[in-house]
């Protein structure tokens, strides 16, 4: 209780510091900072525009992204989503560099209040992986994640053969910004929903201008005493969440500026036999970029991050430091980079080294673009691995695209990426291999109509990876390293119809192999996944309903006993009171789904809210 107070004190704080600094000043006719882009109609039919943007400096994201924290920073918070409910467990791959965190550009945190239609999501390799927790937020009115599909070359460490796949896409607990504009500085925003059961959740976010600093805070909790059932003995377990993020980004003009975060979180959940866990985390990231003679960007960036998790007077803790140089050069372009950082808990360090090309242009094929890196990787204790990523595209026409890609992944496995972001785990002090895979993926993009858009890809994955077995001594789920294989397949079809409707079918089909021993089975890795959902919203009104379905999964390698296949199903209904205040009801069901063996959630929940833009 004392952490807690503390915890909001100290938000309560910062927002007052900031506020005392000075009111905002009207807003003056200035000249343009930069130039204004430049249009060229091209094409024998003039139908192709190109537009030249002015070269200016950005404010430069992190490299690298970790998991678990999408509600600490993210570069737009707007592709993500402000979730709560239950995701299907398992189904998300990590890619090999992630920073911290990714700190937000000042651009992208505005840009995540904007009007944005959603895009099919591109392929996704699929592991065993518990509900994650995602509060961040959604831009209008659309609740499910948009991802930017088949781009040249993403930034090292996003998700781009393994963009998270179930929470399919989520669209759980989403909290919209209500203005279909940009939301200027100042601003704050809140949210909060009730249900049954002592049930309570919150979410405030805060930004402000002052002359050459931008200033974000974004602070909640989620509530939940009677969370999910345990089936054995019938009793229902609970969990708390607080998450405090805050973050300065200082402009010194046009060759330099800087970005400092604090974040923090701390989980309290029950576990079986009246066991009780704890986990906190705390967090510090800066980033310096320079801009130097011809376009170059220069960018240095650290980061420390302490992690613990105690249970029954036994606690473990790891501590996180790391740092990267990085150069860019736009106009070849051009991407070097050095990155060290060591695990306490794992008791070692790593170094990676990397070049990348991220825009090559072929002549000869028109259409045809190439994305290639090469990188060094070095773990103590282990030898050293050349990572290769290539991805290959395609623009047939403006309405077809073909991407192929291929990467090599190797990465000591995480303490908070697997204990800090998954529930009713237990930790394996003796899990010291990394995981090293062979990841490949194709995907055909084609827009049937003006309100259609089609999506057909195939994966397959090769290596050693991390597996979730069953522990049936304490009912709990342990990471372990697997030589294995998984390959599948995954169609999407998106309809919309301007801003009124929007409806998706998802289908995705998967197989995992054992290649150590091939009469036992991959644990946690559903053959068939389907999504389907719809979004209405129309004077005032919005109605955004859905459902979900996942096969039967193994849950222990050596036994053929299987979780049950299972359905979650989402209704919410909400309507404008005035312009800037909403009121919500949602309705979450569960006919049959669990999130492990044993753990069952609330057969229904009925939520009824608000969410409001103060200023």
């Amino acid at each position: 209780m004392v952490k807690r107070m503390v915890f909001v004190l100290v938000a309560l704080f910062i927002l007052s510091l900031s506020n005392l600094v000075g009111a905002e000043e009207p807003a003056k006719e200035k000249p343009l900072p930069t130039e204004l882009p430049i249009v060229v109609v091209k094409g024998t039919d003039r139908s192709y525009l190109e537009v030249m943007r002015t070269r200016t400096l950005s404010f430069m994201p992190i490299r690298g992204e970790k998991s678990m924290i999408d509600y600490f920073l993210q570069v737009t918070l707007g592709k993500k989503t402000y979730s709560h409910f239950l995701s299907f467990p398992g189904l998300e791959r990590r890619v090999e560099e992630r920073v911290k965190e990714r700190l937000p550009s000042a651009e992208g945190f505005i840009e995540g209040f904007m009007e944005e239609r959603r895009e099919i999501s591109p392929i996704v390799l699929l592991e065993p992986r518990l509900s994650r927790l995602s509060v961040s937020y959604t831009p209008a009115r659309y609740i499910t994640t948009r991802v930017k599909a088949l781009s040249l070359m993403t930034i090292r460490g996003e998700k781009s053969l393994t963009e998270a796949f179930v929470q399919f896409p989520p669209r759980e607990r989403a909290y919209r910004p209500l203005s279909k504009e940009e939301s200027p500085l100042p601003y704050l925003y809140i949210s909060a929903s009730l249900a049954a059961d002592d049930n309570f959740n919150y979410r405030l976010d805060y930004g402000r201008k002052k002359d050459k600093m931008i200033h974000f805070l974004s602070l909640g909790r989620y509530s939940a005493p009677q969370w999910i059932t345990y089936e054995k003995d019938g009793s229902a377990l609970g969990k708390d969440e607080d998450w405090l993020n805050t973050r300065f980004i200082w402009d010194f003009g046009q060759n330099k500026n800087a970005l400092l975060s604090i974040n923090g979180y701390q989980k309290k959940m029950d576990l079986p036999e009246e066991k009780e866990r704890k986990k906190d985390k705390v967090g510090l990231a800066g980033e310096l970029t320079f801009k130097l003679q011809g376009d170059n960007i220069f960018k240095i960036t650290g980061w420390a991050q302490s992690t613990e998790v105690e249970e029954d007077g036994v606690s473990y803790q790891d501590f996180n430091p790391g740092a990267q140089l990085e150069l860019e050069i736009p106009q070849v372009p051009l991407n070097v980079g050095i990155r060290a950082e060591n695990s306490s808990y794992a008791d070692k360090s790593q170094f990676h080294l990397w070049i990348k090309d991220e825009a090559i242009v072929f002549k000869i094929i028109k259409g045809l673009s190439l994305g290639l890196e090469v990188g060094i990787k070095k773990i103590e204790g282990v030898a050293s691995e050349v990572l290769p990523h290539i991805k290959l595209t395609e623009q047939f026409n403006p309405k077809l695209r073909l991407q192929v890609e291929a990467e090599r992944e190797f990465y000591l496995p995480e303490f908070d990426d697997l204990y800090l972001s998954r529930d009713y785990i237990d930790v394996n002090e003796e899990l010291d291999k990394m995981v090293k895979l062979w990841n490949y993926e194709a995907q055909l993009k084609y827009e049937l109509s003006s309100v259609a858009d089609l999506s057909l890809g195939g994966f397959y994955n090769r290596g050693e990876d991390i597996i979730w077995n069953w522990d049936s001594a304490n009912s709990l789920a342990r990471p372990e390293i697997r030589n294995m294989s998984s390959w599948g397949a995954k169609l999407d079809l998106l309809l919309h119809v301007g801003e009124t409707l929007e409806q998706g079918i998802s289908y995705t089909y998967q197989k995992a192999e054992n290649l150590d021993d091939p009469g036992k089975v991959i644990p946690h890795y559903p053959q068939n996944m389907f999504d389907i959902w719809l979004i209405w919203n129309t004077g005032g009104w919005k109605i955004n309903m859905g459902a979900e379905f996942i096969d039967r999964r193994y849950y222990e390698e050596d036994i053929d006993d299987e979780i049950p296949d299972g359905w979650k199903h989402r209704f919410e209904i909400s309507r404008m009171i005035g312009e800037n205040l909403e009121f919500f009801i949602e309705v979450l069901l569960n006919n049959n789904y669990y999130l492990w063996k044993d753990y069952k959630p609330s057969a229904q929940k009925l939520y009824f809210g608000l969410r409001g833009k103060l200023y």
